[in-house]
């Protein structure tokens, strides 16, 4: 089997130097189409409810905290704004610039998107270190680590 050898040995570099998500994405897929070609998936998980508490805690906007490159921290930073907003069966995470995703839930802090059977977002709460409270997504392309943004609004008239 000299291809998985050599896709072996080439992904590392095909890693590191895609700096664009979407080429990685295309590259992960026709890897996983090879690796997984005459495999039954398995059934998605049934859809749980979305608890109040959830929708109350998590709904709001957040920003990414894990740039590219430490540089660039400046131009990425009004990019990765993303809002996350509930209805009772879905959670919507839509970015300031681009197309929103749709989310089903697989318990109270973990989600999925429609027809994946494993959940690739997970709401976190890091009280032992004193992190934000915030969001980590895993993909077909590059993970992204989300903060909560804590919107002060005053109410002078």
């Amino acid at each position: 089997m000299l291809f998985p050898t050599l896709l072996a040995s080439l992904l590392p570099a095909v890693l590191i130097s895609v700096g664009e998500g979407e080429a990685l994405g295309k590259i992960a897929k026709l890897v996983r189409g090879y690796i997984t070609q005459g495999l039954t998936p398995p059934a998605p998980p049934p859809i749980a409810p979305i608890a109040a508490s959830t929708r109350a805690r998590f709904a709001g906007w957040y920003r990414g905290v894990s740039p590219r490159a430490q540089q660039l921290y400046v131009t990425e930073h009004i990019p990765s704004l993303t809002r996350v907003s509930f209805t009772d069966s879905t959670m919507r995470v839509k970015p300031i610039l681009g197309a929103g995703h749709d989310y089903v839930a697989v318990d109270s802090v973990r989600f999925r998107r429609y027809g994946q059977s494993e959940a690739t977002l997970v709401f976190v709460r890091d009280e032992a270190n004193d992190r934000a409270e915030g969001i980590e997504t895993v993909g077909a392309g590059l993970g992204e680590s989300l903060a909560i943004l804590l919107l002060a609004v005053s109410a002078t008239r």
